[in-house]
Parts: structure tokens; sequence; C-alpha cells
């Protein structure tokens, strides 16, 4: 991300390391928060062997959805100092949804288990984010989608050549537009998947 929870644990008296493979994100973070030490790449291409057993806690908010888990749960292991914890906050797939973000958390626990790893304190707080879910869902459905209605009678009304040129793919992007509305349906969301806090630690 951009840095706000490093800070945050900066402003606690701890240090941390942030990681982040994107350029944008890295600078911010360099040029705004100078004593926080940056790793710009993929965390599946952390060098764990020069960080082994390096940190007492590992985080990943909101972006272990994006991890390859058969990567990611070996090497967290590896960087973490014995006795170290790994905090995980993200959703989940409780049940086969109509796109693919987020892992199967029976998986999760399976492949957890084999590289010697369980959780030790989860909490469900899919409640806490559905507010902001509706609220995304809501405003696209009563500003974006009559926004994007007008600007495209606009376009056919000012500029019809270019509306003419374009007009094959309008429904493609109307139905991507759908398809993300159900994402960030609540109710959908709220079925098909499950937001969950959770400390990892070794199997000891």
């Amino acid at each position: 991300g951009t840095g706000a929870m490093a800070k945050m644990m900066l402003d606690m008296g701890h240090h941390p390391t942030a990681l982040t493979p994107d350029k944008t994100q890295a600078h911010h973070i360099r040029s705004i928060y100078n004593d926080i030490p940056v790793v710009e790449c993929k965390f599946e291409d952390f060098n764990g062997d020069a960080y082994a057993q390096t940190f007492d806690v590992v985080i990943t908010s909101e972006s272990l959805q994006y991890l390859k888990q058969a990567i990611a749960l070996p090497l967290i292991d590896k960087i973490l100092k014995p006795g170290g914890k790994w905090i995980a906050c993200d959703y989940f797939r409780i049940q086969e949804a109509h796109e693919k973000s987020g892992h199967f958390f029976s998986e999760f626990q399976k492949n957890l288990s084999e590289a010697g790893m369980s959780i030790r304190f989860q909490q469900d707080i899919t409640a806490n984010i559905l507010p902001t879910i509706a609220y995304v869902h809501s405003f696209a459905n009563r500003i974006g989608l009559p926004l994007l209605s007008f600007g495209i009678d606009k376009l056919q009304t000012k500029a019809p050549g270019i509306h003419y040129a374009l007009q094959e793919l309008i429904p493609f992007v109307q139905q991507k537009i759908d398809k993300n509305l159900i994402t960030v349906n609540p109710d959908v969301f709220a079925r098909q998947k499950q937001y969950l806090l959770m400390e990892i630690e070794r199997i000891k």
C-alpha cells in the first residue's frame, strides 16, 4: 500500500519494513516516510535467505488474495523469528462465486496445515466492511451509471462519428461494469465470501 500502516507502527515504536511491487507506492513511501525501509518487489520474489528469521510479525493486509500460496506460505514461515506471528486480514471465498478473487478458505486452511502453520485467532469482520461495500454499490448505481449513460448519449449527439466507431465496444464496457457491480453488492458478497482477521503461528 502507501505506507500508512507502516507509519502507524513506526509511531508506536516498532521498526517496520514495507514491501510493495508498485513503483509509485514505493516512491511515495520513500518520499513521505524516509525512516521506513522499502522493499520493491512482489512478495513471492522477496529474498527469504537474506531475511531468514528476521521479523517478529508479518502483516498481509488485503494482499493475501494476490499471493501464490505455494510460494508465500513457506516464505512467511522462513522470514519469521521463532515464535513469530503472521497477521492476515483479507476476504476468502466460502462457496463458488461469480468472480474468482480471494482464496477458498477451506483450501487455505489445508495449505496452512501442510506448511506447518495454524490459525491461533480468527475473527469474522464481514459485517464491519459491508457498509463500505454498500456505499460503493450505491454510489455506482445512483451516480456512476447515470453519468455513463449521459456521457454515451452526449457522445452520440456531439460526436456521432466517434460514437459509431465505439458502439461495438460500449456493450462490453457495460457488461464489465455490471459484473463489477455484482462484486460490490453487499448481499452477494456476504453469501459468497467471508472477511477474516487472523493470527497465524507455526504448529508447535
